[in-house]
């Protein structure tokens, strides 16, 4: 079968595999900024990334892969969708038998009008102050051969929330391996809080709201001299667990319900190097659909992402672009 054939039909069963993942609601819970905060390569491979992470965002999806990591390596990422603005920041430093990685990830919605009920008219107004909301995570990660064809990794992290006037932190921790069963494939397996961060408030109830553990299994294929690679995760998120923050902020049920539900996604992504210097990438998860391309010139590295929300949303969400740069040295 000819090249261009087989990557054709790879491209389409990406998108069928995505295409059958179960799709649910997002998390509900403080530290969900996190997903939405993934790299341009991640976001375009549909963050079937637990196989590879082999450069920086392996600190955030799984450090076991920094491991792969053998020189020094930074990057940077900026991007605003739904009047929020995302960055990152990402430091790694291979030094031969391990790899540590250094990790600042945020998010900010700025000027959130305050508004009040007029008794007088029936409706809600805009008293005139506004307020904001922001979130950041710092990691440490650390990835290791434990066997030669066996990586393990940790990340220690750190999550601050400001909401009005109220904040929140907590300490946790994420662990992650990967197993090399032939040159062709890669596992992956991931528990993100595993040691589980409690977000603790600064409310008169001192309120506490504790980040669910999230299980992903994932694999990567690379055929045709590893210039091709193809990839799939299957996430697990336990929301079975109590969260005093929502029930006293919210007082809903409705929300109550949200974190009582657990939640399953299958992502998937390929990409494909034409070239030494240049990779084209495409990938679907939770229904969205994405497209990229990374270009590397010397020690320069530029990846870009552009994701289309799923069909039920096009009403409401616009496409999202991601750029970063990166510098390997």
């Amino acid at each position: 079968m000819p090249l261009r054939s087989i990557i054709i039909s790879v491209f389409i069963g990406v998108i069928g595999l995505g295409a059958i993942s179960y799709a649910a609601a997002p998390s509900p819970f403080s530290g969900s900024f996190i997903e939405r905060t993934t790299g341009p390569r991640p976001t375009s491979m549909g963050n079937a990334y637990r196989a590879l992470s082999d450069d920086t965002y392996g600190i955030y999806l799984n450090p076991a892969g920094l491991a792969q990591v053998k020189d020094t390596q930074f990057k940077f990422m900026s991007y605003d969708t739904f009047e929020t603005s995302y960055h990152s920041m990402e430091f790694v430093l291979g030094l031969g038998f391990q790899t540590w990685g250094f990790g600042i990830i945020g998010a900010t919605v700025p000027e959130i009008p305050h508004t009040t009920f007029d008794t007088g008219t029936g409706r809600v107004v805009d008293t005139g102050d506004t307020s904001s909301y922001e979130a950041n995570a710092v990691y440490l990660s650390n990835g290791f051969y434990f066997l030669p064809d066996l990586r393990l990794g940790f990340a220690l992290k750190f999550i601050n929330l400001t909401l009005f006037d109220k904040t929140g932190g907590g300490f946790g921790m994420d662990m992650g391996l990967q197993y090399d069963p032939f040159d062709f494939l890669t596992l992956g397996f991931t528990v993100e809080n595993m040691v589980q961060p409690t977000i603790r408030w600064n409310t008169a109830s001192s309120a506490e709201d504790v980040l669910p553990k999230i299980y992903t299994f994932g694999q990567a294929l690379k055929l045709l001299d590893k210039r091709l690679i193809i990839s799939t995760d299957i996430r697990y998120e336990d929301n079975n667990i109590s969260s005093q923050s929502l029930d006293t902020i919210t007082d809903s049920e409705g929300i109550e319900s949200l974190v009582d539900s657990d939640v399953l996604v299958v992502g998937a992504g390929i990409e494909y190097r034409l070239i030494d210097s240049l990779a084209l990438r495409a990938g679907i998860s939770n229904g969205d659909l994405s497209y990229g391309a990374g270009l590397t010139l010397d020690a320069l590295q530029f990846d870009f992402a552009y994701t289309l929300p799923r069909t039920s949303l096009t009403d409401l969400a616009e496409p999202i672009t991601r750029f970063s740069t990166g510098l390997t040295f």
